[in-house]
């Protein structure tokens, strides 16, 4: 291969390399305009928008709806599958797999999560599992049975009666 060739080929990739980024970047760019152009459409103005600017974007607005859709069904998919293995551990009983298990459903401020891991800081549960290797820390376990309370799930009025 002469020098030549292999300069061509190289200017080739570079321009390859370009409109590859140019491509992202437009996309990128559409991803920012497409939302600014339908706001401003919808707001009240003296102007007259043109029917295909309006519809065209809407369209993909709809598109991303329904991905940002199917990621919140995933991730409410993903939380209760924590939970479910949450309560097996209890139930084995491996409380630490079970506090690390329910932690992002916990974080996500699910009731039944905060219930479950409150479980795991009872003293009167654990005694219940027969646990003894692991700390209780009844403080913990009222702080994470009233915020499950405050979520509406009345079972922790319960257990807050109990470690009274």
């Amino acid at each position: 291969m002469s020098v030549r060739q292999h300069e061509a080929g190289r200017r080739r990739s570079a321009a390859v390399h370009h409109l590859t980024y140019l491509a992202l970047g437009l996309g990128a760019g559409l991803a920012l305009i497409v939302p600014a152009a339908l706001w401003m459409t919808e707001r009240p103005h003296s102007g007259h928008a043109s029917p295909v600017l309006v519809q065209a974007p809407r369209a993909v607005v709809r598109a991303d709806a329904v991905a940002v859709s199917d990621t919140a069904d995933r991730a409410r998919q993903v939380i209760a599958e924590q939970i479910s293995r949450g309560r097996r551990l209890i139930a084995k009983p491996d409380i630490p797999a079970a506090r690390a298990a329910l932690d992002e459903a916990v974080r996500a401020g699910e009731a039944e999560a905060l219930f479950l891991l409150a479980e795991t800081f009872d003293p009167n549960r654990l005694a219940a599992l027969g646990v003894t290797d692991v700390r209780a820390e009844a403080e913990r376990a009222r702080h994470l049975y009233r915020e499950a309370l405050g979520k509406g799930l009345e079972a922790a009025r319960a257990r807050l009666e109990q470690l009274r």
